[in-house]
């Protein structure tokens, strides 16, 4: 079976100001076009480069978060990928999370502690294309 997304962006504008919310629905079969007014910059959100409104938009319907933002505007764990977290320690914070067990990537593959790590890794490189400012 294949799927795909529907995309319902709606928008509200004041003093010049433009938000923009983009709710993703899956729908089975067909097609995601939308028209975004810049290109993502890589597939990285997480470098300055790579962190862009058009970046983090595309790779939101894709890239599982451990966090997500509530309608009531708090950020709260992802049940789908977060089964429990809990604070162990404040010097220094410490907190530990559990990962889902059902969490998987898009092919099926386990998402595992190993992916935080390569993630955190390729966060805090030297290099020049992916240094945290």
């Amino acid at each position: 079976m294949r799927a795909a997304l529907a995309v319902v962006l709606s928008g509200c504008s004041s003093a010049g100001t433009t938000t923009t919310t983009v709710t993703y629905v899956p729908v089975a079969g067909g097609t995601i076009s939308f028209g975004m007014d810049q290109a993502p910059t890589g597939c990285n959100p997480h470098t300055p480069s790579g962190d862009t409104s058009a970046t983090n938009v595309v790779l939101a319907a894709v890239l599982p978060s451990p966090f997500l933002v509530s309608s009531t505007g708090d950020v709260i764990p992802n049940p789908n990928l977060i089964q429990q977290s809990e604070l162990v320690s404040t010097k220094p914070e410490t907190i530990v999370y559990t990962l889902n067990p059902q969490a998987v990537w898009s092919d099926g593959v386990p998402i595992t502690a190993k992916d935080f790590i390569y993630a955190w890794q390729q966060q805090r490189t030297d290099s020049d294309a992916n240094r945290i400012r």
